[in-house]
C-alpha cells in the first residue's frame, strides 16, 4: 500500500530542496518506518525533480498533474495538501473514478467543499464526525522535531512577531503598534525581532516608519532558514501570533516546540491543541490589550527554566508520533479495502 502525497504547485527548486526540513517529510518518514504505508511518493507539480530519501519514501516533479495519472498503482492511497484547481480535473477525479481512496487537508484553501473526498483532516474542530459520507478527523500539522526543539540560549528578544513573510493578513502590524503601546504603558522599550520578507499591504507598508518614529528596537534579519528560526524562536522570550487568516499557521506550533511561550490572536485560526497551551486574546485589534498581555507572559517567561520549557514542548515535538497511532485504525482498514467504499468505511467506525 502506497501513500501518494500531492504536496504542492511550484516550480520552486527551493521548495524541494527545502523538503526534508519539513513537518510532513518527517511525518511521511515516519508512517513508512511505522509500517501505517509500505512506501511514499510526494508530487510536487511544477518542478522535474526525482529526489529518493531512500526506505521506501520518494518526491518527484510532475509537469503537470495529469502526467502523474501514469504513476498510480492499485491499491494506491492519495493525500491531497490544498489543491489547485487544475487538479480537480486532470487528476483527482480520474483517481476517485478508479477508486482511490482520496483525503484532504485543505490548508485554508477552501478545497473541502470538492465532492470526491472520503476523508478530510480537521485541524481547526478538535473532533472526529461524519459529514455527507465524509470522515472527519482531527488534525495535527506536523512540525520537524529534528530541527524545533528547545535550546540552551540565553534569550536576546524580548519578542518574536511572526515567522512568515510580512503582510496584512499576517498581522506582524499589530505587533509593532503593540510595541508602542507597551513603551507608553510600561515605559520601557522591548527588544523585538521581525523575520520574513515584506510584502504589500496598506498596513505592512507603515512598519518601517513607524519604527523609526517611534524609536522602536526592532530587529529585521529577513528571510532566514527553518534551522535559523530555531534559535530565534529560542532566543525569544515570547512569540507573537496576531495573523487574522490562515488554517493552523506553524509559527505558534514551532515556537511551542521550542518551549517559548505564544501570544494567539484570533484563536479560531489555530489549533484546538495549539490554543490550550497559548495565551488567546479577545481582542487583538486593541494595542493596549495586547501589551498587556506581552506583559503577564513576560513576568512568567522569566522564571521559565529548561525543564518547563522541555515540558511545554513535549506534546508538539511528539505530534508526528501521535498521528501516527491515532490514525493507525484508519490505515489498517484502507489496506484491507483496496478500492474505496465508503459505505464500508461507515459502517467499521460505526462498530469500532
Amino acid at each position: 500500500m502506497r501513500l501518494i502525497f500531492l504536496y504542492a504547485q511550484s516550480s520552486s527548486r527551493a521548495l524541494a530542496e527545502h523538503f526534508p526540513e519539513e513537518g510532513y517529510h518527517y511525518l511521511l518518514r515516519l508512517m513508512v518506518a511505522e509500517g501505517l504505508v509500505d512506501s511514499a511518493l510526494a508530487i510536487i507539480d511544477g518542478l522535474d525533480i526525482d529526489l529518493d530519501y531512500g526506505r521506501g519514501f520518494r518526491l518527484i516533479g510532475v509537469r503537470g498533474l495529469s502526467r502523474a495519472l501514469d504513476l498510480l498503482q492499485p491499491g494506491d492511497i492519495i493525500w491531497c495538501r490544498g489543491g489547485w484547481r487544475a487538479w480537480y480535473s486532470d487528476f483527482l477525479v480520474p483517481a476517485h473514478e478508479r477508486g482511490h481512496w482520496l483525503g484532504l487537508y485543505a490548508a485554508n484553501s477552501g478545497r473541502a467543499r470538492w465532492p470526491i473526498w472520503h476523508v478530510i483532516l480537521d485541524d481547526l474542530s478538535g473532533r472526529e464526525y461524519w459529514d455527507n459520507d465524509r470522515l472527519h478527523l482531527d488534525f495535527r500539522k506536523p512540525i520537524n522535531p529534528d530541527i524545533f526543539q528547545p535550546l540552551r540560549l540565553t534569550p536576546s528578544y524580548d519578542v518574536m512577531i511572526g515567522a512568515s513573510h510580512i503582510h496584512d493578513k499576517k498581522g506582524q502590524w499589530r505587533g509593532i503598534e503593540a510595541a508602542i503601546a507597551y513603551q507608553r504603558l510600561f515605559g520601557r522599550r522591548l527588544r523585538c525581532i521581525l523575520p520574513g520578507a515584506f510584502h504589500h499591504g496598506e498596513r505592512t507598508s507603515r512598519i518601517k516608519s513607524m519604527i523609526r518614529e517611534h524609536d522602536l528596537v526592532v530587529v529585521l534579519p529577513g528571510m532566514v532558514s527553518r534551522p535559523q528560526l530555531c534559535r530565534l524562536y529560542n532566543e525569544s522570550r515570547l512569540f507573537l501570533a496576531l495573523g487574522s487568516h490562515g488554517q493552523g499557521d506553524r509559527g505558534p506550533i514551532e515556537a511551542l516546540a521550542c518551549g517559548t511561550p505564544v501570544i494567539i490572536g484570533f484563536p479560531q485560526y489555530h489549533a484546538p491543541w495549539t490554543r490550550q497551551l497559548s495565551c488567546c486574546i479577545e481582542n487583538p485589534d486593541q494595542p493596549e490589550t495586547i501589551a498587556a498581555h506581552i506583559q503577564t507572559v513576560l513576568q512568567y517567561r522569566s522564571d521559565l527554566d529548561q525543564e518547563t520549557k522541555q515540558s511545554l514542548c513535549w506534546s508538539f515535538q511528539a505530534s508526528p508520533k501521535y498521528t501516527v497511532a491515532q490514525y493507525r485504525p484508519l490505515f489498517n482498514f484502507l489496506r484491507n479495502h483496496a478500492i474505496a467504499d465508503i459505505k464500508a468505511l461507515r459502517m467499521h467506525w460505526k462498530q469500532s
